[in-house]
């Protein structure tokens, strides 16, 4: 038998990155071509079966992998083999934790000269997985299939320097994409952390998520009109009115399922709703004081609203006193529809919001 040797070189190749089953052939092979010429340097043809090994090691050791494959064609001494597409089958995954593989080749029964570095291979190779990877660029197609064992999905995750996700995409029950920005994160539909306020960009429209999981979705029409649903002013929370000596809740005198008096801020603006009563059951008369809102609820001047019944109306200070304008010979009044922003104008002096609607 003559003696050979092989001029080798490895061309690492990734035909297809997948998670779990291959979505192509070769989706997990290497692709080693080489060069076979005998011990004067003349370049061989013909057939010959070809044994590869990995080892951990560059000499000794045991062998972590072997494919033996029979009937190479040899070409002017030029040959290729997939790596893990004969009888060793798929180079196994977890042989790229190793910080160096070393690859041995033997010829017709003789080792051809010392074992090759596989480092670089197994570098590009543990990209294949994403796992532990800490730079470097994919390239082609990505395809991420979800895992049915896992209840809550899966999703691709940028996280921040303290190891919070701010950014996510992934596919929902509905097979429809989700792109989720966070505060730090979390995801309404599957993502195993604490729920915080975050916005999600769906086929649906942008979807804006309270701590709570409360959602407000704002989305566009066919038609191109703007529409929002879901909690839309917030969850800024009633308070009592501070009522004056003298005026009460008109539900708590009459008991007829009447709103009672309470205001709430949102931004800066304060909204006011219910029905006042005069204790004893006398007419209202003009300025008379239902109560005075706290600071910060206040308006920055007065402002003057007309509101049920017909002939009356209400004033509000920017000390925050609420009055009456006019004499009315009910014993009640109501504030609803009244709002006010406690900023002024920015652009008129001695101006602000303000809004008033009839019950």
């Amino acid at each position: 038998m003559q003696s050979l040797k092989t001029t080798a070189v490895l061309i690492f190749c990734v035909l297809a990155i997948s998670f779990g089953t291959a979505r192509a052939i070769g989706s997990e092979f290497v692709n080693y071509q080489g060069r076979l010429t005998n011990s004067s340097g003349e370049p061989q043809s013909g057939t010959f079966d070809i044994t590869f090994r990995l080892f951990p090691t560059g000499a000794g050791g045991s062998v972590l992998w072997e494919e033996v494959v029979n009937d190479v064609q040899v070409t002017d001494g030029l040959f290729s083999h997939l790596l893990g597409s004969g009888t060793g089958g798929e180079i196994p995954d977890s042989l790229f934790n190793l910080s160096a593989l070393w690859l041995e080749i033997e010829v017709e029964g003789e080792i051809i000269g010392t074992r090759s570095l596989f480092t670089a291979v197994a570098v590009s190779k543990r990209v294949a997985s994403i796992d532990g990877a800490t730079a470097g660029n994919l390239s082609g197609e990505l395809v991420i299939t979800p895992d049915p064992a896992k209840v809550l999905g899966d999703a691709i995750l940028i996280e921040n320097s303290d190891g919070a996700v701010v950014f996510s995409v992934k596919v929902n029950s509905s097979g429809t994409t989700v792109i989720s920005i966070f505060d730090p994160v979390d995801s309404k539909d599957g993502l195993a952390v604490p729920s915080v306020p975050r916005v999600e960009i769906t086929t649906e429209g942008i979807i804006m998520f309270d701590t709570t999981g409360t959602d407000t979705t704002m989305g566009l029409t066919s038609g191109g009109e703007l529409t929002v649903t879901g909690d839309i002013i917030g969850a800024a929370s009633w308070t009592s009115f501070p009522f004056a000596s003298g005026f009460d809740n008109y539900e708590d005198a009459h008991a007829g399922g009447f709103q009672k008096v309470e205001y709430r801020k949102i931004g800066d603006i304060v909204y006011l709703r219910g029905l006042v009563h005069k204790a004893d059951h006398s007419p209202i008369h003009a300025e008379s004081l239902f109560g005075t809102l706290p600071e910060g609820f206040r308006p920055p001047a007065t402002a003057r609203f007309e509101t049920a019944p017909s002939t009356s109306g209400v004033f509000i200070n920017s000390s925050g006193e609420v009055k009456s304008v006019y004499t009315t010979t009910p014993d009640n009044q109501y504030l609803d529809g009244i709002f006010f922003s406690t900023s002024p104008s920015p652009t008129i002096p001695g101006s602000f919001v303000g809004g008033q609607g009839i019950k």
